[in-house]
């Protein structure tokens, strides 16, 4: 075959893979997810508990990304927003009104209190947006454990036991069914969101914010968006917990689940889903692992996070372009080679 005829070759190859995208985006992360699902069947019951808890802080790491990845402004409230989905849940008959209507609420309103920060961040700039987001978190930690009446305070309040097709999702084995493909939708939806119009908004705003608005960006909403968007993929997030765990608690939703968060997105790399998902089964994996060290724990995983961070600065997804880029440069000349000959 000559070099022209595989010229030719080529780029109907190229045609015809562009006229398929639109379909290949949905289809991997679904292919990904029943594979998944697949590999866990017949798990002990630790993998799975261990497995669905990743599942739920990739959703909430996954809202993070769209603040934190694309516009650039850290956020220390995702854990206390996941906490605004759970106690949602937790406080309202979840069992009486279906699961539908409990998530799509919790959606709501982890949305709607996230967006008060999107408020804020549309008239503070760099550090001050993670204090006025720290101050919210601790806003909904003392009104979590303060009114106790309606929050059980301290201690907590139960849910009610949640079922999908008669199957108790309470059971990590069931659990899965439910979460493993709501982490391959909201990996999509970001994934959609980063190539969109409004991500690329988020992107130039994170760049040069007078810039981005000499060009027509509208930075205030665009940011205001983010934090809703992500708010809602938190409160998601928090009430999956809650169904998961049948309680919550002011506990579960403080600082060290906020830095853990973070730390699946900076590990994951904040420009990639996939990586996020991949960095929250890791981290979780790590941060379940480090319980048998008692007080060891923190500071064995604090030093395994900073070895992480400085072998690995573009995170799982730099790792992972840094391969395809290579092979994909061993296949160009070992193209060119071919066409020359």
């Amino acid at each position: 075959m000559s070099s022209i005829t595989r010229s030719a070759a080529y780029r109907g190859w190229r045609r015809r893979a562009q006229g398929l995208q639109p379909v290949r985006g949905p289809l991997g992360f679904a292919v990904t997810a029943v594979v998944f699902m697949v590999a866990l069947s017949g798990a002990p019951d630790t993998t799975l508990m261990t497995i669905s808890l990743a599942c739920v802080y990739a959703i909430a790491a996954l809202g993070l990304t769209v603040v934190f990845g694309l516009a650039g402004m850290l956020s220390l409230a995702q854990a206390a927003i996941m906490a605004v989905g759970g106690y949602t849940v937790a406080l309202i008959a979840v069992d009486a009104i279906g699961l539908l209507p409990a998530l799509l609420l919790a959606v709501v309103a982890g949305a709607a209190i996230s967006g008060l920060s999107g408020v804020v961040g549309a008239r503070t700039k760099s550090h001050y947006f993670a204090l006025a987001t720290l101050a919210l978190a601790e806003g909904v930690r003392l009104v979590l454990v303060n009114e106790s009446s309606i929050t059980g305070g301290s201690n907590g309040h139960p849910v009610a036991l949640v079922s999908l097709f008669g199957l108790q999702l309470a059971d990590p084995q069931y659990f899965i069914l439910l979460a493993v493909p709501l982490v391959a939708g909201c990996a999509y939806l970001v994934h959609c969101l980063r190539k969109s119009r409004f991500g690329l908004s988020l992107k130039a705003a994170a760049a040069d914010e007078y810039l981005a608005k000499a060009a027509g960006v509208a930075i205030d909403r665009s940011r205001t968006l983010a934090t809703i968007v992500s708010g809602g993929l938190a409160g998601l997030a928090g009430a999956l917990l809650a169904i998961l765990n049948g309680y919550v608690g002011p506990q579960d939703f403080g600082l060290g689940a906020a830095v853990l968060l973070l730390l699946i997105v900076v590990f994951g790399g904040a420009s990639s889903s996939m990586g996020t998902v991949v960095a929250a089964v890791v981290l979780t994996y790590a941060s379940r692992g480090m319980l048998d060290l008692a007080e060891a724990s923190g500071l064995v995983y604090g030093l395994a996070t900073l070895l992480l961070l400085l072998l690995l600065p573009g995170g799982v997804a730099g790792v992972g372009k840094a391969v395809v880029g290579r092979l994909g440069g061993r296949i160009r000349r070992a193209r060119t080679r071919q066409e020359e000959a």
